[in-house]
C-alpha cells in the first residue's frame, strides 16, 4: 500500500507542478513601475490662522466621532494618479482640500485606498508589436497559436522549424509544451505574461482593537491548477483510505 501511495502522490505532484509552470511564459524584461498609495490620520487642531490637521498615526475613534484622513496615490515619480477609497463603518462628512471628514458609524471603522491597474487586451505588445486576438488565434511576434479552451494547442511561423523554436524559446515554450497542453493562453495569462497588473493599498484603521473587515477575494486565473493539485490529493487519501478500509 505504501508504494500504491508514494506512486500516486508522485502523480499529483507532478500536476500541480506541470499546471503552475504553465503561467511562466513571457517575457520578463518588462518590469511594473512602483506606485506608492499612503493613508493618513489627522488630528484637526484651532490655530491663530484658522484650522489646521496634525498627523495622528495612533488615534481611535468611537461611533459618532468625526475622523479626518488624506489619502494620496503617486507614481514612482511622485505624480499623482487616481485610485479608489473604500470605507468601511464611516461616512463622508465633507472635503477639505484633500482632506476627508468622516463619522463613524459602527465598531470597525477603516479605510482602504488602492490603486490597481490591468493592461487592456488591446493594448497588449511584444518586442514591439502589437498582439493581436481574434477568436482562438493569437499572434505573438511573429508566432500565431491556436487556442482552445484557454489552452495553447498549435503553433505556426513563417519560417523553418529553428526559426519556430528560436521563437518559442523566447517566450519561454517549447514544441513539447505546446502539444502536451501546459500553456495557458486565455485572456487572463496573455495580459498576466505579456502585459503589467499592477497593485498597491494602503489601510487605516480608528478601531480600538485595529481589526478591518475585509471581504474574502476570488482566487486569481493561474491558481486553478493548484487548487485542482490540492482536490487530487484529497481524491487520492480518500482512494488510499478506502483501500485500506476494503482490506480490512
Amino acid at each position: 500500500m505504501k508504494r500504491y501511495f508514494a506512486m500516486l502522490l508522485a502523480v499529483v505532484l507532478l500536476c500541480i507542478c506541470t499546471g503552475a509552470m504553465a503561467m511562466g511564459w513571457g517575457r520578463t524584461d518588462n518590469p511594473p513601475p512602483t506606485y506608492t498609495v499612503t493613508v493618513t490620520k489627522l488630528d484637526k487642531v484651532a490655530t491663530t490662522s484658522g484650522a489646521a490637521y496634525t498627523p495622528a498615526p495612533g488615534k481611535a475613534a468611537t461611533v459618532g466621532t468625526v475622523v479626518y484622513f488624506t489619502a494620496k496615490f503617486a507614481d514612482a515619480e511622485g505624480n499623482p494618479v487616481q485610485g479608489t477609497i473604500n470605507l468601511t463603518d464611516m461616512d463622508v462628512l465633507y472635503l477639505d482640500g484633500d482632506v476627508v471628514a468622516a463619522i463613524v458609524t459602527g465598531a470597525y471603522p477603516a479605510v482602504r485606498a488602492v490603486y490597481e491597474y490591468t493592461t487592456p487586451l488591446a493594448e497588449l505588445t511584444y518586442d514591439g508589436k502589437p498582439v493581436t486576438i481574434s477568436g482562438d488565434t493569437v499572434t505573438i511576434g511573429s508566432l500565431t497559436f491556436v487556442r482552445r479552451n484557454g489552452v495553447a494547442v498549435d503553433v505556426s511561423i513563417a519560417g523553418g522549424l529553428a526559426d519556430l523554436t528560436r521563437e518559442l524559446n523566447a517566450l519561454s515554450m517549447t514544441l513539447d509544451d505546446i502539444y502536451a497542453g501546459r500553456v495557458y493562453m486565455d485572456d487572463a495569462a496573455l495580459v498576466a505574461n505579456l502585459g503589467q497588473h499592477i497593485k498597491a493599498e494602503a489601510t487605516a484603521v480608528w478601531g480600538a482593537d485595529g481589526v478591518v473587515v475585509r471581504t474574502p477575494g476570488l482566487p486569481q486565473t493561474g491558481s486553478a491548477p493548484v487548487y485542482i493539485g490540492f482536490v487530487m490529493i484529497l481524491a487520492a487519501l480518500g482512494m488510499v483510505g478506502v483501500r485500506v478500509w476494503a482490506k480490512r
